[in-house]
Formats: structure tokens, sequence, C-alpha cells
């Protein structure tokens, strides 16, 4: 497991998760051991075992430090929180995997400064809560309360790199926030108040860090400053902190067993897809819908459904990579898939690499991100999902290619009609939707372009026509400008949604038909103003 230091750059989140376990146990077993020290002293009268009573101060600091800052936030949060927020999200690994390396190896420096700090001279005997004057330099003219500073900087950094990585996990990994079960709701009310209250703490720490050794006078009372600035800053934190413990300590224990019953119920169903997938023999897709005879799971209606949401996807997807997809064969014979979209849409990639793996990557020099596959198992559940469904001439020839190095047999694209979502991948990939004013009046367009006009005839099944544009180097496009073809079009778009942000775009038509029939669009009307508002909106979702 640790062989060539893997480990240590690991960017999985579940080993990412057990190191902080390993670590929040290294760090309980300190502060325990503290701790049996300092009762084994109260258990006798006088002093017994502690024969200075500045070191039995100092123990409890550690004591307390350790415990607080290096045991219970790094199990609860970091521990638990890596190992199933992803998990409960259905999401591959955290938003940002090497950001979580990182926030983790900040908390190996921290739990040798602060067992430093007990070691040094006589140790820091200013309780956990470091209140000056007593953490002043009068008081405690060595460096171990400096090392304690350090120690809770190092804390400080990780868990606000950790907290920054739980919110944008939860953002991107999800449709709906309310959606996420109670465990995740814990970890997110939980990160928000550590990027919330940390900072606070540590600017008190550091202006105390100043005061004891750049002669400031933030806290000093003689240079003019306020020890009791210090207690409100840290109590800033101190009132979040057991907020955010019993919070996330609460609906963690209440929703574990939950939680798993959830993921092995899910996973169950998640390796029924799969299988079906795979099973290339059992399972014909036609239009739209699955002939398998044999569902598996505890219910066949939820089995039913689950299947065609997934077919949903997946025609959705062939057209996706019809219109913005590649598939190819690399230099050291590796079959792959890519997908390339622009940066806004950064969020409908991440969707596929869900489903599938792969990596997303931005691409230098433009405004795009790419997808891509390339492990070989992935690549047969890929093609096995998506055959029958590519139809693009070009897309087909690379298809066949990939396909016979993998040993599997291409089908004849299945049959289109409206009930398939290949049509709005497509559109998602080469579609446009835009209103420009002629004489005056505004004139929505929804158009799809293609170098071949041939891979566009589909379109016709919704009306509009197919013409040839000379703009660019050169391509066809099918568009209309007709109300009832539009309209066709967002009545399909309920059933087979638009998953990038042309999205936003279509949710307005309705808006932008209302306000052109009340002719608000012209300056002098009385609900120009709406025109403008809605005008603002559509080019905020452009």
């Amino acid at each position: 497991m640790f062989k060539n230091f893997k480990m240590i750059t690991t960017t999985n989140h579940k080993d990412i998760a057990v190191l902080y376990f390993i670590l929040a146990t290294f760090a309980a077993f300190i502060g325990t051991s503290m701790s049996m020290f300092m009762r084994l002293e109260l258990i006798h009268s006088g002093s017994v075992i502690i024969n200075n009573h500045h070191l039995f101060n100092s123990m409890v600091s550690a004591h307390a430090i350790m415990m607080v800052f290096l045991a219970i936030m790094p199990a609860i949060i970091g521990a638990f929180g890596n190992y199933f927020l992803p998990v409960a999200l259905g999401a591959a690994d955290m938003a940002f995997p090497r950001l979580n390396n990182v926030s983790f190896w900040f908390l190996v420096p921290a739990v040798i400064l602060i067992s430093l700090s007990a070691l040094i001279e006589s140790g820091a005997g200013t309780g956990w809560t470091v209140y000056y004057p007593l953490s002043g330099i009068m008081s405690h003219s060595s460096v171990s309360v400096d090392l304690v500073i350090f120690g809770l900087h190092c804390t400080t950094i990780s868990s606000l790199l950790g907290a920054i990585n739980f919110i944008a996990t939860a953002h991107n990994f999800t449709d709906s926030l309310f959606r996420m079960s109670l465990f995740g709701w814990a970890i997110y009310i939980t990160a928000w108040l550590l990027l919330l209250s940390l900072p606070v703490l540590t600017v008190g720490i550091t202006l105390l860090l100043f005061d004891r050794n750049f002669n400031t006078s933030y806290y000093e009372v003689s240079g003019g400053g306020d020890p009791i600035l210090y207690q409100h800053l840290f109590w800033f934190f101190g009132q979040d902190g057991p907020s955010m413990l019993i919070v996330a300590f609460h609906y963690m224990t209440e929703t574990f067993f939950i939680t798993l019953i959830t993921i092995i119920v899910s996973t169950y169903f998640k390796a029924t897809e799969v299988k079906m997938l795979k099973d290339d023999g059992n399972q014909q897709v036609t239009n739209g819908y699955s002939s398998s005879n044999n569902l598996l799971g505890t219910s066949e209606t939820t089995c039913e459904t689950t299947n065609y949401k997934n077919i949903k996807f997946i025609q959705w997807l062939a057209g996706l990579i019809d219109g913005d997809g590649y598939f190819g064969i690399t230099s050291k014979k590796y079959p792959c898939c890519e997908i390339t979209l622009a940066t806004k849409d950064l969020r409908t990639l991440k969707q596929i690499q869900n489903k599938f793996g792969g990596s997303v990557k931005f691409r230098s020099g433009s405004k795009s991100v790419r997808w891509r596959l390339h492990n070989r198992e992935d690549m047969i559940m890929l093609i096995n999902s998506i055959n029958g469904n590519i139809r693009n001439s070009k897309r087909l020839i690379q298809l066949h290619q990939v396909a016979s190095l993998l040993s599997i047999t291409v089908k004849d694209p299945i049959g289109l009609t409206l009930n398939n979502g290949w049509f709005m991948g497509f559109f998602d990939a080469e579609g446009s939707i835009c209103y420009s004013f002629k004489n005056n009046i505004p004139q929505l367009t929804v158009a799809v372009s293609n170098k071949y006009s041939h891979d566009i005839e589909y379109f016709k099944l919704l009306g509009g026509d197919i013409h040839f544009s000379k703009s660019g180097h050169g391509h066809f496009l099918w568009s209309t400008q007709s109300k009832q073809d539009i309209m066709n079009f967002l009545n399909y778009n309920k059933n087979f949604s638009s998953r990038t942000t042309k999205f936003n775009q279509l949710s307005l038509v309705s808006t932008y038909y209302q306000l052109k029939d009340m002719k608000a669009y012209n300056t002098q009307s009385d609900f120009h103003k709406l025109w403008l508002n809605f005008t603002t909106k559509w080019d905020t979702y452009k």
C-alpha cells in the first residue's frame, strides 16, 4: 500500500480518509497519554508524578489542543467526510483531489509543532484558549507559545482547504443541495462554519504572534492594546467550534447506518445497470425502451424506471459524442474517447465522468474543457452502452476502429423517433438558440450545424429546413424560426432536457413569446422594462 510512496501522493478520497484516521488515532494516543499522566497526578495529594506545576499546565494545554484540533476534527470531518461524502453524492472523488492531499499534509507539521511545544523548556502552559496575557512574552518568554501558534496556523490552513473542497464537491456533484442526505448536509454546514470562523481565529493568534515578536501592542495594555480583544476574536471561533462539532457528530452518528444502507442499495442497482449494459446478448435498445426479459432487483418497476432513465442518458450521450466527441487510438494502442465543451459546461462533463470514469481537464489556450476516457474496461462499458445509438458518419468510422481493437461488434444505428434523447445530445453539442431583430421585430432561431448534411437530416422530424452556410469553412445548417416548431422542440426538451447551459436559454423561450405578443420589445411599450430584464437574463446565459 505504501510502495513507491503512493500513499504520500495519493489523490484518492478514500486513501486520504484513511490517512486522516491514522493521524487522528496517533494524535489521540498522544493526547490520551498526557491525560493519563494528569489523572494519575490528580488522584494523589501534592506533587507525586509531575513535580513542576507549570509542566502540568503545559500538559493540559497540549492535551486539549491535540484532542480538539488534531484528533476530533480530523477524525469526524477529515476521515468520515472524505470517505463518505463523494460516495453519498455518487461522485468519483472530491472536487479538488490534489487540494485534498495538500490539506491533509498540513496536519503533519501541526502534530510535530504542538508536540514540540510541550517539550521545549517547560512548555506552553496557557490552556487551549491561549489567552493573553498568560500567552504574552512576559509570562512565556520561550518559543513554546510560538510553536503552538504556528501549529494552529497549520491546522487552520488544513481545515480551510478541506472546507472549500467539501463545499465545491457538494455544489458540483449534485443537481440540488436539497437532494442531499442528512450526512451531506452535516458536512456542508460544518464546512461553512469552518470557512467563516477559522479566519477570525487565525487573525487573533497572528496578532498575538506580532505582540510577542514584533513589539506591537494589539493586546498589551501598556501600549494601548486591549486583552479582551483576543477573547472576542477567539470566541467568534469558539462559539462556532462546538456548534460545528455537535452538528457534524450528531448527524453523522444518526445517519451513519442509514447512509450505509443507502450506499449498499444504490451500489447494488448501479451494478445491475452496468451488468445490463455489458450483457450485449440479453438487452436490445429500441426506440428508447429496453426489451430485456431479465430485470434484476427487488422491484421490477424500480428497475424499469432506473433502466429507462439510464437509456435516456445514454441516448443523449450518443448525440453529444456524435456532435463534439471523438473516438481514437493512442500511440500506445490504447482506445480512447474525448468530448470537448465550453468551460461553462464543466458540470456536464463531470456528470459523464461520474458515470463512466475518465478525467476532466481544462484546455490551455482556449475557453474549453475536455473529458477523456482511455481505461480499457471503461471503454468497453462505454461502447456497449452507446452501441446502436451512434449515427454520425465520421464518428461511426472512428467507432469501428476502436471497437475492432476491443473485439466488439458495432451495431447498425437504430431508427430515430422523437422518443429518443439523441436529438438533445446533438443539440447540446452543435446547436444554438438566439434571437435577432428584423424590421424592428425580434425573431427567434433554433439551429444545428454540421459539416455533412446527411448527419443532420434527422432534425427534419422537428420541422425546419437544411441549407448550406458559407460562413467560416462552410457547413450545413438546420434551422427553424417557426413558433410551432420551436414550441414542439420545447416540449421535446421537457422529456429529454438539455444537460448543458443551453437549458437556461430554452427555459426562457416561453417568456420570450409572451413578451413578444405583448410587444414589450418596443421602447414605447409599458412592458419594455420586462423586456430589458429578459434580455439581461438571456445575455447572462449565453
